[in-house]
């Protein structure tokens, strides 16, 4: 059910975006370490949803963020990094 809602959350940014003609940001799935170990047991061994490339968690081509503040998972802009 993860990955579903997941791949549901993306799949209206993109058409929200699309309508609006502007360019989508780069995304980010911020998740509890929790939340993303449970996808990652959802996804078993399919790499079609959920891969890792040099230890950083991918859904789709969108990095995974653990973030213990967050309670389940949200899909949002990747916020810049301060200087």
């Amino acid at each position: 059910m993860i990955l579903k809602s997941m791949a549901d959350a993306l799949a209206t940014t993109a058409v929200k975006y699309a309508g609006a003609d502007k360019a989508m940001p780069t995304l980010e799935f911020v998740m509890h370490p929790s939340k993303r170990k449970d996808a990652c047991l959802e996804a078993g061994f399919d790499t079609n949803h959920l891969y890792h490339i040099h230890d950083v968690c991918m859904f789709r081509g969108i990095q995974i963020r653990e973030d213990e503040s967050v309670s389940s998972w949200r899909l949002s802009p990747v916020e810049a990094a301060s200087t």
